[in-house]
């Protein structure tokens, strides 16, 4: 696993997606192909490309608002890191006139070491927010180092899941015949009924998954944009993801 993980996944994912993207154009090129009187490999090629356009320009859309919030959230974050920690300590000193009122909590306070460490909550707060803002700084020129390293091979990644997504776009069924005669001839046999049953298990965790973090999310986004509400696309995406995990759900955000 450890080495299919390391090795394998890196080389066979410009196929994995050239392939997801064939098996969605080939049968929208076949209608279109066959209503337009157009060649299919045509067709196949077109609507490869406008998807990937179309999944790319959401990509770039997504990363610059993105990005754009996080920045200015540093940014908020370097400038009123103090102001937040101050913000905290006056919700802490509300939080203690409660338990003040409740025995057990009461005395979970007067534990050692506790009762300072609550006291000093904005000074904490403050101390680490400058000190993960200072990691943050310098790791950012590594990274940046480290994704202009990887611009050739991300340009021979494009490359290939290109040519392989126009193969598959346009031979899918051709292409999945040859596979099926490099089996065994029990497994073939079995092959489609397995493919099958995979495919439609697989289709529908898929949509149901990708259908509850779409709707979280544009809930989330519209409802922050509406309230006015700071790094609205920021906090919407990481609660959507937040409540795709097993366990977690929105009320943990």
């Amino acid at each position: 696993i450890y080495l299919a993980l390391r090795y394998a996944v890196g080389i066979l994912l410009p196929f994995l997606i050239a392939w997801a993207v064939g098996a969605a154009v080939h049968p929208i090129a076949l209608r279109v192909s066959r209503r337009a009187h157009l060649p299919q490999r045509l067709c196949a090629a077109v609507l490869m490309l406008l998807l990937l356009s179309l999944v790319t320009a959401l990509l770039i859309a997504a990363a610059d608002t993105l990005l754009s919030e996080v920045r200015h959230l540093l940014a908020r974050l370097e400038t009123d890191g103090g102001e937040l920690g101050t913000r905290l300590s006056a919700l802490f000193g509300r939080m203690r006139a409660w338990t003040e009122q409740i025995p057990w909590l009461n005395r979970l306070r007067r534990v050692d070491g506790l009762a300072p460490m609550v006291e000093r909550m904005d000074e904490l707060v403050s101390d680490l927010i400058r000190e993960t803002l200072g990691e943050l700084s310098q790791q950012i020129p590594q990274w940046i180092g480290r994704l202009l390293r990887a611009v050739p091979s991300l340009v021979i990644f494009t490359v290939v899941m290109l040519i392989a997504g126009f193969y598959f776009s346009a031979d899918l069924e051709t292409i999945h015949r040859a596979l099926r005669e490099l089996l065994p001839k029990g497994v073939a046999k079995r092959l489609p009924a397995w493919k099958a049953r995979l495919g439609q298990v697989l289709r529908q965790y898929a949509r149901a998954y990708l259908l509850l973090l779409l709707i979280t999310f544009l809930e989330l986004y519209v409802a922050f944009s509406i309230l006015g509400v700071d790094y609205a696309f920021l906090i919407a995406a990481l609660t959507a993801l937040v409540d795709i995990l097993p366990i977690f759900g929105v009320g943990i955000v």
